[in-house]
């Protein structure tokens, strides 16, 4: 798909949160104005957030790290309008934001809430379901969105925003927490000035914690979670005017995902019966299932991406050219049972996007203006397989 729009201390640190905590949105100094303003880039410029004539709500990312707020799919605790619909595999979920959001298998459906992260627009909103790792703040834009970030978004959008580069500082974080079912969380954060001018910023995360569903019949937990991410960002700025930022990133997923139960069934059904026999028991509440066949999800992603600003005083150039890969292999048992009726419901995508930006943009001031151009192709190739024998004994080379 494509498309055109017109329009100085050296500092070491360490920190391990191993509580919950409350802090203002905003409390960043990164985030902040010289009087404590959120400073939000929801227009393409960076303004104080009172001064934005839209629905938007931003949060810095020293409160969502304080919050313990590690996942996109948990960022429908920092905005009452925006909540996250999911899916049995990466492929159909989804945002909503006024109730309103696209979860759908289908890869010719633009999503109705786009996600945009360090300025490059993302094909799926699955992209975006990993770990958040080293934010500098994350906005929600409420309503439709269809110039300043490219491809339309017609409910409206989620600007997440990584920490760049620091001139000057040599820095080290190191995080860690532990809670419930093993669920362990590690991350290092390090920036390296390379010189007066220039200066590398480095983030590795990783997250795992034990499945919420136990599988009887193959005697393993489900919808546990186990990823691993990391992104490496080189700025380089030779004068005032002139900045250049380098970004790479790279994340991995493997998990039991997405399982679920029975409720419910049927006095006397063979589902029920087979359920028993299997010593699982249908009801609220039950955790248990007995599927023979595996479920998981596989996700491998990397990309990379240039920006080049220029300040020529009357107008700030930018260009913000970007690649990015993604794949995700699924599989779910959807009959939950032991005996083969429908064992395999496979689905495969590989997507390749490619983005360039160039945006002229007018300082803040009675009158502000936007300009620009913006082209993406997308390639996004799917194949699914669903396989069974409806419970009759056939030769395992049918079943592929």
């Amino acid at each position: 798909m494509k498309g055109i729009w017109l329009s100085a201390a050296a500092v070491w640190a360490f920190a391990a949160p191993l509580a919950m905590a409350q802090t203002a949105p905003g409390s960043d100094s990164a985030d902040a104005g010289s009087d404590g303003e959120i400073i939000v880039t929801a227009q393409k410029r960076e303004e104080r957030l009172r001064d934005v004539p839209l629905a938007v709500s931003a949060i810095s990312g020293a409160a969502l790290q304080d919050q313990q707020i590690t996942t996109a799919t948990d960022l429908r605790l920092i905005s009452p309008s925006l909540n996250f619909t999911p899916s049995a595999n990466a492929r159909g979920e989804g945002f909503a934001i006024r109730g309103v959001g696209t979860a759908i298998f289908s890869d010719t459906v633009e999503q109705s809430v786009g996600v945009v992260v360090d300025g490059v627009v993302l094909g799926r909103s699955g992209q975006a379901t990993g770990d958040l790792l080293d934010l500098e703040r994350v906005e929600v834009l409420r309503g439709p969105q269809g110039m300043l970030f490219g491809k339309n978004a017609s409910a409206g959008l989620i600007s997440i925003s990584t920490r760049r580069p620091q001139l000057g500082a040599t820095t080290l974080e190191l995080n860690a927490s532990y809670g419930t079912l093993d669920e362990l969380k590690l991350s290092a954060i390090g920036n390296l000035p390379l010189g007066d001018s220039a200066a590398l910023r480095i983030a590795v995360g990783s997250q795992s914690a034990d499945g919420t569903i136990y599988n009887r019949q193959r005697d393993e937990d489900l919808n546990n979670r186990d990823e691993q991410n990391a992104r490496a960002r080189l700025l380089f700025e030779p004068s005032s005017d002139l900045s250049i930022l380098i970004s790479g990133d790279w994340q991995r997923r493997r998990s039991r995902c997405c399982a679920w139960t029975a409720r419910s069934a049927p006095a006397g059904s063979l589902f029920g019966t087979l359920s028993a026999a299997a010593g699982v028991v249908p009801a609220v509440g039950n955790r248990e299932n007995a599927a023979g066949a595996a479920f998981f999800q596989n996700v491998d992603a990397w990309g990379t991406s240039g920006q080049i600003d220029y300040d020529f005083g009357f107008a700030a150039l930018t260009s913000i050219t970007a690649y990015r890969r993604w794949k995700n292999f699924d599989n779910n048992d959807p009959d939950l049972l032991p005996i083969n009726i429908l064992d395999i419901n496979t689905g495969t995508s590989r997507l390749r996007q490619f983005s360039q930006e160039l945006r002229l943009t007018s300082p803040a001031g009675p009158v502000e203006w936007v300009a620009g151009l913006f082209y993406y192709d997308q390639t996004n190739r799917t194949t699914s397989n669903q396989t069974g024998t409806l419970g009759a004994v056939a030769r395992p080379s049918l079943l592929g």
